[in-house]
């Protein structure tokens, strides 16, 4: 996948998080940027255990969550 597409794909999941219940993308269909695999993994991850929040990405949340290990993702 071409690194704009890449893009497309993680920058709609964050503005629509109920995109994710119909995407079959893995982290591996990722590789034009290392990160955009593990983007995916901790976003579905957030979805499914952060789905009661109004928005289950919110920054606060996943630093909470996460925390030093989320500036991995950049």
């Amino acid at each position: 996948m071409s690194l704009d597409a890449e893009r497309a794909v993680l920058g709609s999941i964050l503005n629509k998080p109920e995109l994710l219940d119909d995407c079959y993308l893995t982290p591996e269909d990722f590789g034009a940027d290392e990160r955009h695999g593990l983007i995916l993994t901790t976003l579905r991850f957030a979805y499914e255990q952060f789905t009661g929040n109004p928005d289950p990405f919110d920054p606060l949340l996943m630093v909470q969550h996460w925390g030093g290990n989320i500036a991995k993702i950049g």
